[in-house]
């Protein structure tokens, strides 16, 4: 599924949802709007977790995000038979955790 297939289908569930509950306003959410929340979304994942490393961010119904330090690390890669030495500084990681309850798609 692409991008925009996903974000066409997301606002359709999304309408069929707040539909579901009021039977005199008919909602409809578009896919700006559905645009507008997943860039909100990702931009306050990025920006709590750059600004403390601890915290854990909750994608409801799915899992969470956290950040994991990641120590430099060093060594040599023999491609082409020639054998050349290569750094990886420390740096921190997006990692994102599956919650055990949908791991299968069953």
């Amino acid at each position: 599924m692409n991008k925009d297939n996903m974000i066409k289908e997301v606002a359709e569930r999304a309408t069929d949802i707040l539909n579901a509950d009021c039977e005199e306003t008919k909602y409809k959410i578009t896919k700006k709007e559905v645009e507008a929340i997943l860039s909100g979304y990702v931009a306050c994942v990025f920006e709590n977790l750059a600004a403390d490393k601890t915290e854990k961010i909750v994608l409801p119904g799915i899992g969470s995000f956290t950040a994991k330090h990641v120590d430099e690390r060093t060594g040599t890669s023999k491609l082409r038979g020639v054998e050349t030495k290569w750094t990886s500084p420390a740096h921190d990681e997006l990692v994102f955790t599956i919650k055990k309850s949908v791991r299968t798609l069953d």
